[in-house]
């Protein structure tokens, strides 16, 4: 791993951030009264099945690694901590 990488925690991350951001605005709008129940219900549509997606992706994806190497990809030390 390279020294300042962060490895998982940093991928999870950036793979949650734009779905919690859709769910901020979606909430945000809601809250405004500026969706249509037709687009409230298309986006929250969009939420769960990219959110069931997503969280079935990095399952297959922990499945699919090596057992040794599942705790390194949680951890927050970075390459050159690691030892």
């Amino acid at each position: 791993r390279n020294p300042c990488d962060l490895g998982g925690i940093y991928f999870t991350l950036n793979m949650f951030l734009p779905l919690l951001g859709l769910a901020f605005v979606l909430t945000l709008d809601l809250a405004k009264g500026n969706l249509s129940e037709s687009t409230l219900e298309l986006l929250t549509n969009m939420v769960n099945i990219l959110g069931g997606s997503l969280l079935a992706f990095i399952g297959a994806f922990l499945l699919l690694m090596n057992r040794e190497y599942r705790k390194t990809f949680f951890t927050n030390e970075t390459g050159g901590q690691m030892k």
